[in-house]
């Protein structure tokens, strides 16, 4: 039994060795943040390096623009922004090229990939929230939320459980841009039920042919 007036935990994290010195916050515009494996890229966002990336770049110039017109202001002038459903974060990343760190929260209900995006975008603000609301965060807290590809993968239920949610977050004169799969989707799922019931569906088409009992 240890001598020590502590306990071993104590004892354990003591004798940890010590980082050299403190990391510093991201700056993407002079340090390029590490990419996840592909694999992860893809299972997350269906695409992986430029064309992830194109992507993100398009949708964040868009709501920047419209906040510029019909929002609060440019992106960089808000004063706490969400993107909502992160990711691995290339939301994150594109929006770090036009706001700092502390003024961007990233949330996501896997824990790996807030780890990840602590790991890789040091010095924003990541944090893991639960399937369903409420966040910890305050009413009317965020001037701006952005979800990409987000509710085209919710419930009906979760999708309304999280609208609310994302309306007690933002405040009056503030934006949540959200992206939703529009009308040409009943068509891709009525093909792959077509597709299962002639028998030559591939494992996308099968998935995709649950997703409604009936299309009509």
């Amino acid at each position: 039994m240890s001598d020590s007036p502590f306990s071993d935990q104590v004892m354990t994290f003591a004798k940890a060795p010590s980082l050299a010195e403190l990391p510093d916050v991201i700056d993407v515009r002079t340090v390029t943040p590490p990419n996840p494996p592909e694999e992860t890229q893809m299972k997350f966002v269906g695409l992986s390096y430029e064309s992830a990336y194109a992507e993100a770049e398009t949708f964040v110039k868009v709501v920047d623009e419209f906040s510029v017109k019909h929002g609060p202001g440019a992106l960089a002038s808000l004063r706490r922004i969400i993107d909502f459903g992160s990711g691995w974060g290339r939301i994150s990343r594109t929006l770090l090229t036009k706001v700092e760190p502390h003024q961007l929260h990233a949330l996501d209900v896997d824990n790996q990939m807030t780890a990840l995006i602590n790991l890789s975008l040091p010095g924003l603000n990541a944090l893991t929230i639960d399937p369903e609301p409420p966040t910890v965060l305050g009413d009317e807290s965020v001037n701006g939320l952005l979800a990409f590809s987000v509710f085209s993968h919710l419930s009906g239920g979760a999708h309304e459980a999280w609208a609310a949610e994302i309306g007690r977050l933002v405040a009056p004169g503030g934006f949540a841009a959200i992206t939703v799969l529009d009308q040409a989707f009943f068509g891709q799922v009525a093909g792959a039920q077509a597709a299962v019931k002639a028998g030559t569906a591939d494992d996308f088409a099968t998935s995709l042919a649950t997703t409604f009992d009936d299309v009509a």
